[in-house]
């Protein structure tokens, strides 16, 4: 089922630019640790099954329903259960705000069981069965269908955790919401895609933030902007091209993912307080002096 996989981040490749994702499995395979953008939703129909999401162990029963929030680490074991897999994709649909709500409203997953809540897990399994039959039927509306029945999942969620009192959206603290970020993941993605075109609008839509509100968040998880982060990634990636290469200065600087030769020197003045190529000669007669 896992497509594209880079370290542990996941690319959904969404068949036909849909927005949505849906498997009914029953063979035996193992999915190694990942995350993505898209929300899944998980639920064994004729046996067990094991989920492990963000360090927490989900021994799901038959009928359990798992809903696993954005970029959330998780991984299942192989076993031979039959088990509908969802996957949706809510940024091109949800405006900022719809979106942070969902975020805000549990984290990293959410179990539905009929023992816990047997009125909110019946509405969201029927939902979930309705999205296998339209994606079955291969019917022009399906994918409309199907997304609704997502959206709808959400809803019933949502009014259910507010209406029991235990979450207020407009209350939750921004340590709260900072959880709701995988940083491990975002960070991993940064030092990966470095020598790429990276924005501060693209990683907090990976977020599911405003630009704003993830660049505010960022500076408190890591005690520096991502604008900070991702330029001493790329001079440290320099660094160690000036040291042991004999790239051109110019090479250098776009293998390390700056796009013009001089925000390269003006931001290797700051970290160095010198040039690239001051900085080559120093290390080469350092080098000569020890030999």
């Amino acid at each position: 089922m896992i497509d594209t996989l880079k370290a542990i981040h996941e690319k959904v490749n969404f068949e036909n630019e849909s927005l949505i994702l849906f498997y009914d499995k029953n063979y035996y395979q193992s999915y190694p640790l990942h995350w993505h953008t898209a929300m899944e939703i998980i639920m064994p129909v004729n046996n067990g099954y094991t989920v492990i999401c963000d360090n927490i162990t989900y021994q799901l029963r038959q009928g359990d329903i798992l809903v696993i929030q954005p970029n959330v680490p998780h991984q299942m074991p192989a076993s031979c259960v039959r088990r509908f897999i969802c996957l949706a994709s809510l940024q091109p649909m949800c405006s900022q705000n719809m979106y942070d709500c969902v975020h805000a409203l549990f984290y990293p997953s959410l179990l539905l069981t009929p023992e816990k809540d047997q009125d909110l897990y019946e509405k969201v399994r029927e939902q979930l069965y309705s999205i296998c039959d339209e994606y079955q039927s291969c019917s022009r509306i399906a994918e409309l269908s199907m997304y609704t029945a997502i959206l709808t999942i959400l809803t019933l969620i949502g009014k259910k955790i507010i209406k029991s009192g235990s979450m207020h959206i407009e209350d939750i603290e921004p340590e709260r919401q900072m959880q709701t970020v995988n940083f491990y993941a975002i960070r991993e993605y940064i030092n990966n895609h470095y020598m790429e075109r990276l924005t501060l609008e693209d990683i907090a839509k990976m977020s599911g933030f405003s630009r704003y509100h993830f660049d505010r968040l960022f500076k408190k998880y890591s005690e520096e902007t991502f604008y900070q982060y991702l330029n001493k990634i790329r001079i440290n990636n320099a660094v160690m091209l000036l040291s042991d290469s004999t790239f051109p200065i110019t090479e250098i600087a776009y293998k390390s993912g700056f796009t013009t030769i001089s925000s390269f020197i003006r931001m290797f003045r700051i970290h160095y307080n010198c040039t690239p190529s001051e900085y080559r000669s120093m290390y080469a007669r350092k080098t000569c002096s020890n030999e």
